[in-house]
């Protein structure tokens, strides 16, 4: 019953934390474009798209369709069935006459975390605290540490975030000591589980472990077929929680799937 309880207080605060907090709040923005990140393709009658294949079955009468060099290699989509690919017109009406639903890989997107309002909330003792009357002193004496994936533009090495994991899911190298290039990511993990050392903003929570997962590019836009992996790559890690600040007007069916199949696991999901 404790973890319980304790679980929830966690839940409750993040999301009380991400609505409360004006100075850090992420809109969701329609983006019916293709994602600026996306490599222009060399064939121009082709266009991206994601497809939940739901079974085996299903996914190899596509791949009988396709090319393989069309695909987006993901040993995690293809684990669940998903694909990320280009297709002609004509691919696509093969595939839809199958009965299988196609999508366009549209984006999702987050705002930018600006210097200007980090250097305002550096000026806020315990902003984030104050803002769901949560008691700074107070001493968290659970010994679990509840495992929370944080799918944003990546965080940035710092001690006071206890980072146990991290997932490059953009085709780029990156340093993890500087693998966020808005902010916006090491700002949610931040209000989230900082511990206040060097003079940060302390966390709701420090005692949890931050599984991130880099998914948004220096836009901050992400297409939604890398959202679904991130999210089953949570699945995988056994995380409690996920956080995603972004959001997107646009329904999606393979990442509404993927959020239940998260749900099914019981992992608690926040998002703008």
């Amino acid at each position: 019953m404790k973890k319980k309880i304790f679980h929830g207080i966690i839940g409750s605060s993040l999301i009380i934390a991400m609505i409360l907090s004006s100075d850090v709040c992420i809109y969701a923005k329609n983006s019916d474009g293709d994602c600026v990140d996306r490599a222009y393709y060399n064939e121009q009658s082709k266009e991206h798209y994601v497809i939940d294949c739901d079974n085996k079955h299903i996914y190899n009468k596509v791949c009988n369709i396709v090319n393989e060099e069309d695909f987006t290699d993901s040993e995690i989509l293809e684990e669940n069935n998903v694909m990320a690919l280009q297709l002609s017109e004509d691919n696509k009406e093969k595939i839809t006459d199958l009965g299988i639903s196609v999508e366009y890989d549209r984006c999702v997107e987050g705002t930018t975390y600006s210097n200007e309002n980090r250097e305002k909330n550096q000026n806020r003792d315990n902003w984030n605290m104050s803002s769901i009357e949560v008691i700074p002193d107070k001493k968290d004496e659970s010994k679990e540490k509840i495992k929370i994936a944080v799918i944003d533009s990546g965080i940035d090495f710092n001690e006071s975030i206890n980072v146990v994991e991290r997932k490059n899911f953009l085709s780029d190298k990156i340093s993890p000591l500087y693998e966020d290039n808005t902010g916006h990511g090491t700002a949610i993990a931040g209000i989230i589980a900082s511990n206040g050392c060097d003079n940060t903003v302390k966390g709701i929570n420090p005692n949890v472990e931050i599984y991130s997962a880099r998914v948004l590019d220096d836009n901050n836009k992400a297409p939604i077929s890398r959202i679904v992996e991130a999210i089953y790559w949570a699945i995988d890690n056994d995380v409690k929680i996920i956080n995603m600040s972004f959001g997107t007007k646009t329904y999606s069916k393979v990442l509404h799937n993927a959020i239940n199949a998260a749900e099914e696991k019981g992992i608690l999901m926040f998002a703008a």
